[in-house]
């Protein structure tokens, strides 16, 4: 028997036991495996769609590409064959340069003013069907209708959640104004959410994804608003005096921790979501400003310049156990705890800038994330810890830009300038 042979089998019994036993790996392993130097993206056959309405086939074809290349698992071959209905037609197993591991084929249709794509992932070269199933949507969601197959082979695949569905809120300057924005995860589909013509800052997503928690000057005054997605309903959420910033909801949804100064000196509180039972959770005269919840909810990181200059701080969501977590640089701030709790994402100044660095939260091991000219700030991650979106004037103006957690593989997402403070969805509810 051939290598070649014994690495199909490994293949499919890999996909076999996924299938069966819904075994998932940790995103932490994942993402090791990805920065292996050993590691090799899973080869994928998807050839066109059989379609009589070939431009929109086409067009959700090429993002469902898109979306598994960008996850950095898989790359895309296309043969020229379709898949006959009954399965079994002859199937190339390469483009003439890689062999693939996987298939996938798909029937799109329009009916009933409803876009419908049926598809079947199959393993190669055994063509043991691994799922058909059928995908609905508007006439108007070529994209998502693409998003919902790709992380779906994602998951089948590889065992983890895709983050084809997610979304990216930024603030984009406008005529003087600050306006907030939402974009797709891979920059395409950008769309205005404020219209205020005054100052929205620092956005940060509800853990349904549904709504957006943002500072606003459109009473003249920073106040904490809520916008709801689908309807753009806005919520002011408390007339407390003093400057209210940097609102981060807790990951259970009944808390929002905050930036309030309102005697000269800024502090962190904590309220709940409809603004009441308002709690301060430092008491320093120094500035603590920044708070970033942990997955689990049990702790906050800040930034503090209490020992003299800004560091990155932990303590208990309560406000005990403050304890120090940054040392190298005189300079670190806007910390962003990882989704799946070991790592903070935070801004270094250097003498070229500030740059991007991530440290695990026993504050032992520092990883530089960008060494570019200019200033990266605002660090955001995935939901599944595998990118990081960051705001950028290394090209002479502020935009977004999405990168590997050690650097690698960076995508600039917005154009023109003007756009900071991303802020990372996190994963849609399943319906």
């Amino acid at each position: 028997m051939t290598v070649s042979f014994f690495r199909t089998i490994i293949v499919f019994l890999c996909l076999l036991f996924c299938l069966l036993f819904g075994t998932v790996r940790s995103q932490r392993q994942v993402y090791l495996k990805l920065q292996s130097q050993g590691f090799q993206p899973v080869v994928i056959d998807i050839p066109y769609f059989f379609s009589e309405h070939f431009e929109t086939a086409a067009r959700i074809r090429q993002t469902l590409v898109n979306d598994l290349e960008l996850s950095g698992f898989f790359k895309v071959i296309s043969s020229t064959a379709t898949l006959a209905y009954d399965g079994r037609s002859s199937l190339p197993l390469s483009d003439g340069q890689e062999t693939a591991t996987a298939r996938l084929d798909g029937q799109f249709f329009v009916r009933n003013d409803k876009l419908s794509l049926t598809v079947q992932l199959q393993e190669l070269p055994s063509k043991q069907f691994i799922f058909n199933k059928q995908w609905q949507a508007e006439i108007n969601s070529e994209r998502t209708l693409a998003h919902n197959v790709a992380d779906e082979v994602v998951f089948y695949l590889i065992g983890e959640r895709g983050i084809a569905n997610t979304e990216i809120a930024y603030v984009k300057e406008i005529n003087g104004a600050k306006e907030l924005f939402v974009i797709d995860y891979d920059g395409y589909n950008p769309r205005q959410l404020t219209f205020t013509h005054s100052l929205n800052l620092m956005p940060s997503w509800s853990p349904d994804k549904d709504k957006l928690i943002y500072t606003s000057y459109e009473t003249g005054y920073p106040r904490l608003h809520v916008m709801n997605i689908a309807d753009r309903v806005v919520t002011g959420l408390t007339r407390i005096k003093g400057m209210q910033s940097a609102p981060a909801w807790a990951p259970d949804g009944k808390k929002i921790a905050l930036t309030l100064s309102w005697d000269g000196n800024s502090d962190i509180y904590s309220m709940d979501p409809k603004g009441g039972n308002l709690r301060r959770l430092t008491n320093s005269p120094a500035i603590d400003a920044s708070p970033s919840w942990s997955p689990d909810g049990r702790e906050i990181a800040f930034t503090s310049d209490r020992s003299g200059s800004p560091q990155i701080y932990l303590m208990d969501a309560e406000g005990g156990n403050v304890r120090r977590l940054t040392f190298e640089n005189r300079y670190n701030a806007s910390p962003a705890w990882s989704p799946k709790g070991d790592l903070i994402a935070y801004v270094s100044r250097e003498e070229k800038g500030f740059q991007i660095y991530t440290i695990d939260i026993n504050g032992e091991t520092v990883q530089r994330v960008t060494d570019s000219a200019g200033n990266n700030e605002n660090p955001s991650w995935s939901p599944d810890e595998l990118k990081l979106a960051f705001a950028s004037n290394r090209s002479g103006v502020w935009d977004i830009y999405v990168a590997n957690p050690d650097g690698s593989k960076l995508r600039q997402l917005t154009k023109n300038g003007g756009n900071v403070s991303p802020k990372w969805s996190p994963w849609p509810k399943r319906k």
